[in-house]
């Protein structure tokens, strides 16, 4: 799927509701149509919101295949001058894709050709005159080690590589990011228990108190 058509697919699945999935799914009046809006923003931190998920709540497979240019933003490789335009549609989408699980990336494989590569101002991450691939793959596949292991999208297959070494360097940071994910979710959960508030008490309070506390003066 190339970046112009990932866009446009969140669009499009966005404008459906799962109709039937769940009673009321659909919003009837202005309470209703403020909560469908909270979650097709923040998925993931309201998930008692889920009866307004919309076909793009419903993803959970991508298959990614960008250009250079269109991978390296997309990924959030950026430098003072060379930064992705205005409502871009980047990795950060993952946050709006709670049934994500997994994906296929495939690496650009052509060679970037030198016109090209100076009208994006491209130079100032590596020699403009030769632009290296295998730095290029490194810029990207370390960004995305790091997101996917952040949103739980398992990475199913990743390429082509430069080499074998390559390869094997992507599998390692993979790993090391989803063990620090799992130690930071450890540490949360043992504050919480420390706090005296398990997730459950923490539910019920929020039901109690209609999503929010009053506080006196």
């Amino acid at each position: 799927m190339s970046h112009p058509a990932y866009k446009n697919a969140l669009g499009r699945l966005n404008s459906f509701y799962q109709i039937g999935a769940y009673d009321n799914s659909i919003p009837i009046d202005a309470v209703s149509a403020s909560e469908a809006k909270v979650y097709q923003t923040f998925p993931r931190r309201y998930p008692h919101l889920s009866k307004y998920a919309t076909f793009k709540h419903g993803i959970r497979k991508l298959y990614l295949e960008f250009d250079w240019k269109h991978t390296l933003h997309f990924w959030g490789v950026s430098n003072p001058i060379f930064f992705p335009p205005r409502r871009y549609v980047g990795c950060e989408s993952f946050a709006q894709l709670p049934a994500l699980d997994g994906m296929w990336l495939l690496l650009p494989r052509q060679w970037p050709y030198k016109a090209h590569w100076s009208r994006g101002h491209w130079g100032l991450f590596w020699d403009s005159e030769r632009p290296c691939p295998r730095m290029l793959h490194r810029l990207i596949y370390e960004q995305a080690a790091k997101t996917c292991a952040h949103y739980g999208v398992e990475v199913y297959n990743i390429g082509p590589f430069m080499d074998d070494e390559e390869e094997a360097r992507f599998w390692v940071l993979n790993e090391k990011a989803i063990k620090n994910l799992r130690e930071k979710q450890c540490e949360m959960e043992l504050s919480i228990l420390n706090a005296k508030f398990t997730p459950k008490d923490l539910r019920e309070l929020y039901e109690e108190c209609g999503g929010g506390v009053e506080l006196s003066d």
